[in-house]
């Protein structure tokens, strides 16, 4: 563990006066633009096990040319001796590194190097760094995004470069690296990371050759095919947005994510289902599908709620957002007079006694949603609100915005685990037996145990007691 390494924010980070950032204000937004190629092309492994042994990883895709002539195109991943394929723990840190160069994008670009406290990827993960265990995977990470090849046969894409646009070499992630403690050129200690992207990275990121990641609900998944699959689903759920499904091959989703490929049905179900079932339940998927094809499987994915409603969002966020212009004499603008016109009262919606403690929790620590906002959720969706609530004491990772996650959270309706309902239940059951308890006590017919004995003139039995006084007067007590 590196023990000078803290969480600092990229704004503050760079003690180099030269090197010095100036963040942009972007819009806000809860979606991380993810360079395409790694994700479109396979980088990443399906499994957070480090997959070592392999020489290489190789994944073709048919595309169709000039002419409707198909071609075969192709890309070869050669793994680090030492650390093996990509996985999809190494994915979670390059979205969350992503979103750390979006931070630090200068005059409206991102420029090399991207810097960072070791400590804030942690952060923005989720993690803690107990044992220093945590930071060396980050510093493992460093080297696997640097020394992983991708030679490319036609498949790797470099939007707006002369050509084809599609590349025929051998390139890396990240160029160069140098990590917390290490020098740079000059002799200077490094008191954070320093990476520098690959050219065609840079060109890519620059020229929004992105797909976008709900990074707050991916940090949810708990399943590896489920994380590996949540950006391919980007692409091929927008491809075929008009149909609302789209197949995929199995034999290709196996070589695509690098997991075995089974021979039976039974077999097959058994590794998806978990995968697919946590994408269905988190809203990525409406359903999904495992049929016969004529010569193996193929998997067919319907559309979730979730993927309409982010498109909608970002699609809203477009036009939403505005640049600030900037005006060199503002004093000189000509202010309106105010108005005479007395503004109109404002109504506010009664609440019950329920909807008013959602209100309170909504308002006050850890989440302090606006009052209006929190009304509006407590009376539009009280159940819902409820549940998510309930729910989040259960989070195990509590995320850095609090009020910005139970807005979404109860908006879009995210899964609540098992754990929420049995502790309601369990909850449910003290209230009840209390209830008993309390009816129990007030009761001047029935013993502690809520019985009383009763006669018809010739047997005596114990009977339950009603704690009615209209029912019991039609027995005769012992």
């Amino acid at each position: 563990m590196k023990k000078n390494d803290q969480i600092i924010r990229p704004a503050d980070e760079v003690s180099d006066p030269e090197q010095k950032a100036e963040v942009i204000a972007i819009p806000s937004t809860d979606f991380v633009a993810v360079e395409k190629n790694l994700i479109s092309l396979g980088f990443f492994s399906a499994t957070t096990k480090a997959v070592k042994g392999a020489k290489s990883k190789v994944v073709t895709f048919t595309s169709s040319g000039e002419g409707g002539k198909r071609g075969v195109l192709k890309v070869i991943f050669f793994p680090s001796a030492e650390h093996g394929l990509p996985t999809t723990a190494d994915q979670d840190k390059w979205i969350a590194f992503l979103k750390i160069a979006e931070l630090q994008r200068r005059g409206g670009i991102i420029t090399n190097p991207i810097t960072f406290h070791t400590g804030e990827m942690l952060h923005m993960l989720g993690m803690t760094a107990e044992g220093g265990s945590k930071y060396e995977d980050i510093y493992k990470w460093l080297d696997v995004m640097t020394l992983t090849g991708i030679k490319s046969e036609g498949a790797l894409y470099m939007k707006g470069v002369s050509g084809t646009d599609f590349a025929n070499a051998t390139f890396h992630v990240f160029e160069k690296v140098v990590s917390h403690g290490k020098k740079l050129s000059g002799g200077k200690i490094a008191d954070r990371n320093y990476v520098w992207f690959s050219e065609y990275q840079l060109n890519n990121l620059n020229k929004h050759y992105t797909l976008p990641v709900d990074f707050e609900t991916y940090k949810q998944l708990r399943n590896a095919i489920a994380k590996a699959l949540v950006p391919h689903l980007q692409v091929w759920l927008y491809a075929s947005e008009g149909e609302r499904l789209f197949t995929k091959r199995y034999d290709e989703l196996c070589k695509l994510l690098n997991i075995t490929q089974y021979k039976y049905e039974s077999d097959i179900r058994k590794r998806f289902c978990p995968a697919l079932d946590e994408l269905k339940a988190h809203g990525y998927l409406k359903d999904w599908k495992l049929e016969k094809a004529q010569d193996g499987y193929k998997v067919i994915f319907y559309h979730g709620e979730k993927y309409f409603r982010d498109r909608a969002k970002r699609i809203e966020n477009k036009q939403e957002y505005r640049a600030p212009k900037l005006v060199k004499n503002p004093i000189q603008l000509a202010l309106p007079e105010p108005s005479q016109t007395p503004a109109p009262a404002v109504i506010v919606p009664a609440v019950s006694i329920e909807q008013e403690q959602l209100l309170k929790q909504l308002t006050t620590e850890p989440f302090f949603v606006s009052e209006s906002k929190a009304r509006e959720l407590v009376t539009g969706r009280t159940e819902e609100a409820a549940k998510q609530l309930g729910a989040y004491p259960l989070k195990k990772n509590p995320p850095q915005n609090p009020g910005g996650y139970i807005i979404r959270a109860i908006e879009h309706r995210y899964f609540v685990p098992p754990a929420y309902f049995e502790a309601k239940q369990k909850a449910e059951e003290a209230r009840s037996a209390q209830a008993r308890r309390d009816q129990i006590a007030a009761c001047s017919l029935c013993d502690a145990s809520g019985f009383r004995m009763v006669t018809d003139g010739k047997i005596k039995s114990a009977k339950k007691c009603s704690h009615s006084p209209e029912i019991e007067a039609r027995y005769t007590s012992v």
